[in-house]
């Protein structure tokens, strides 16, 4: 038999999952920074905790759920999408009664779809996720962009940009719905199997058809923008303010409306630019009425997912991982077989003292050693043979300045110490020097480099001598 894993699932490899490892600490980090902690519910849940918050015509109950019996002859179904569990959690747990609103947490963990499977999107994924329940002030939904905005920012994302729509309150939402099913049904024979399942359960969904979406009576379809109240026009014209104030990339976008039933007033998705053949890297927005339906008070939410692998699939696009930190930091290289457990020892002595550290079992040539030292990007090579044996010493070599020393084994973590420090503030203060520049600080003016904001008065500045300021840069020729 040939054994291969299930069609839409993959084998993540050390390669792949140092990358996940990286994205989700900085995501769980920036979400706490923001407020939020840890939630983690059951990989599986009774069949109506997903069928009857995601809505009968959504595709995830149509078509994606995986969904069985189990030995007590009830039907269960593996997690499809995060927040309809964390709704059914704080429910159950009465933490309206508990905890201080808006209660803020963060998922992330594994989510199951039945779809077709493609570049970055599996039917076995990872979804990090944002809930914020009972919160219902326009600044919620405006912070959890901003959020996002900074999450994605940090990772190293650029040319990445949200979609936007309102999609207004209740009342405005059904005399939508009258209105578009009025409007859709001289269409009804032109429009695909499932948009007639979903004419008659939400109308509105419709919207979302990636089959009919070009065909020429959807560009005349009313538009929501037509129906939604004041009060839902000035909620959502106060959170765009903030995106501007921020300068966050958007679009509006009247067509989105999300696959899910739940949501109401605001909806997004965030996409790549030029990469949005790929689809969104994330989404999420309102859903004020789904505690409620899952017994709980009427309580406001908004919340946001992204697919782990789409989100690194983006970050490869965009070459972030190329110069990927292994968190390598020694490479003990024995040069000969002779001195192969004094090099062990030394290895586990660093590791001992939590230095992440590489030993080379196979006492290779040095020349194939070196090669696997800069392929694991190691900070330092320990190069072991008998003199350093005899002297209980290793000879260590900065893989950086190329420069060697030798050093006692027992000053070797120290050492390995002190160097990582000098490498640290070196480059915070590269990074810090951005925007710091004044010329006039500087005993040579010919001799600044720097290209960073000059913080001299413009008009004197111009007078130095030796100085090329263009009214926003000091662009002299080299750094003292």
């Amino acid at each position: 038999m040939d054994y291969k894993l299930p069609r839409g699932t993959e084998d993540f490899l050390p390669e792949v999952t140092t990358k996940r490892e990286i994205t989700s600490n900085l995501l769980r980090s920036i979400a706490t920074d923001f407020g939020y902690h840890e939630i983690e519910t059951p990989m599986f849940e009774n069949l109506e905790v997903f069928s009857r918050t995601s809505g009968e015509s959504s595709d995830i109950v149509t078509k994606e759920m995986y969904v069985f019996k189990d030995r007590g002859d009830r039907m269960m179904a593996l997690r499809p999408e995060g927040t309809a569990g964390v709704v059914r959690a704080f429910v159950e747990h009465k933490l309206y009664a508990t905890e201080e609103l808006p209660y803020k947490v963060y998922y992330l963990q594994p989510a199951f779809r039945y779809e077709r499977p493609q570049k970055g999107r599996y039917r076995q994924h990872t979804q990090f996720g944002l809930e914020a329940i009972g919160a219902s002030l326009p600044e919620n939904d405006a912070e959890l962009i901003l959020q996002i905005f900074h999450m994605y920012s940090s990772l190293g994302l650029q040319n990445f940009y949200f979609k936007l729509n309102c999609l207004g309150d209740d009342a405005s939402r059904k005399k939508y719905v009258a209105e578009l099913k009025k409007y859709f049904e001289p269409h009804l024979d032109e429009l695909c199997e499932d948009c007639h399942a979903r004419y008659e359960k939400n109308p509105l969904r419709i919207l979302d058809c990636k089959v009919d979406c070009n065909k020429d009576f959807f560009k005349n379809a009313p538009k929501i923008g037509d129906f939604i109240s004041e009060e839902s026009k000035a909620k959502f014209q106060t959170i765009t303010d903030y995106l501007e104030e921020y300068q966050v990339p958007y679009v509006l976008d009247p067509g989105l409306v999300r696959g899910l039933d739940y949501y109401s007033e605001l909806v997004f998705e965030i996409y790549e630019k030029g990469h949005e053949d790929n689809g969104a890297i994330g989404a999420g927005g309102r859903y004020n009425s789904l505690v409620k339906e899952l017994g709980g008070p009427d309580l406001p939410c908004v919340g946001f997912a992204t697919g782990l692998e789409r989100l690194i699939q983006a970050l490869d696009d965009n070459h972030i991982f190329d110069q990927l930190d292994t968190g390598l930091i020694a490479y003990v290289m024995p040069l000969e077989k002779s001195v192969f457990q004094y090099a062990f020892n030394v290895a586990m002595h660093l590791r001992f003292n939590e230095i992440p550290t590489e030993f080379d079992y196979a006492c290779r040539s040095l020349k194939a050693q070196f090669k696997s030292v800069d392929k694991k990007k190691a900070k330092f090579a320990i190069l072991i043979g008998n003199t350093e044996m005899l002297a209980s010493s290793v000879t260590i070599k900065n893989n950086e300045t190329k420069e060697q020393k030798l050093i006692r084994v027992e000053d070797l973590v120290n050492f390995i110490m002190d160097e990582l420090l000098k490498m640290q503030e070196a480059a915070e203060k590269e990074a810090s020097h951005e925007g710091s520049c004044c010329c006039e600080e500087h005993a040579d003016k010919d001799s600044c480099c720097c290209q960073d904001k000059c913080a001299c008065d413009e008009h004197e500045h111009k007078e130095k001598d030796g100085c090329c300021h263009n009214g926003e840069h000091c662009e002299c020729k080299h750094e003292k």
